[in-house]
């Protein structure tokens, strides 16, 4: 979807229509891109700006999915902007929310370029693993993706599905395009893949949204507008792809020791 730039009310009225025709497809979990809620080129309002727009999780921006997520019988995934009560910490976050209510959260772990100076960083402890009845669910949020430790991590902790809230922009089409089939494929794992299509000040948003079976195969794929794309998801192809690329099973972390070193400097 294109969002509109610090305009929650109209944010939430686009994911309440796009709710209404995903049920009426008989979805059964739906996911929105990257800081849907609010529009991702925050920082070309102003930190304070931000922090007004920002909400604890649950906050009324949630409250309100949770009622949908009742009403309609779903399963609803979407990035948030979310304040902290300590220190005034901002994050871009993700909420995963059932039938029954709040499932739980992850915060972006990998902050790129401006969103240093805007928001804290996830932790290990957000990469958590979502015990659903649609199946073990993780979440990656957009940047996370171009780190394969991240979803192999969440792989590795039982990951059946990633889902991917994005706002990836041009000029970065074919890195987008690739991480999303390479994730799935070495991790044995569904992705689907929710990404921003629009423009905010001196950024053009590329869409291109996917859902990626465990093999490689792109199911649907949308292109540069927006679109519902729906998949049907087997999930005895998971047992199939990891038995055919024991991706997980032959690890030997004995090897991987300068993983673990502090960063480079390039």
């Amino acid at each position: 979807m294109s969002c509109a730039l610090g305009d929650k009310e109209a944010n939430l009225r686009k994911i309440i229509k796009n709710l209404d025709l995903a049920r009426r497809n008989d979805c059964d979990l739906v996911l929105f891109p990257e800081l849907a809620t609010t529009g991702y080129a925050l920082y070309s309002r102003g930190r304070g700006h931000m922090r007004k727009l920002a909400e604890p999780i649950p906050g009324p921006f949630v409250n309100h999915l949770i009622r949908q997520a009742s009403e309609h019988d779903l399963h609803i995934a979407t990035g948030i902007l979310e304040s902290s009560g300590v220190g005034n910490k901002l994050y871009n976050s993700a909420v995963l929310i059932a039938p029954q209510g709040l499932i739980g959260k992850s915060r972006k772990t990998h902050l790129f370029g401006k969103e240093n100076e805007l928001f804290t960083a996830g932790t290990i402890q957000d990469l958590r693993v979502h015990d659903t009845e649609l199946g073990r669910i993780g979440i990656t949020i957009c940047f996370d993706f171009e780190f394969p430790e991240v979803p192999r991590i969440l792989a590795m902790r039982g990951a059946e599905i990633i889902l991917h809230p994005a706002a990836e922009m041009s000029p970065y089409e074919e890195q987008h395009s690739v991480h999303a089939r390479a994730r799935a494929l070495e991790n044995g794992v569904f992705v689907i893949d929710s990404n921003r299509v629009g423009d905010e000040p001196g950024l053009h948003f590329i869409g291109r949204s996917q859902i990626v079976a465990p093999d490689g195969r792109v199911l649907v794929a949308a292109r540069n507008q927006e679109k519902i794309i729906f998949a049907k998801l087997d999930k005895g192809l998971i047992r199939r792809m990891r038995a055919l690329n024991p991706y997980l099973a032959q690890r030997r972390p004995e090897l991987y020791s300068e993983l673990c070193k502090p960063r480079l400097r390039l």
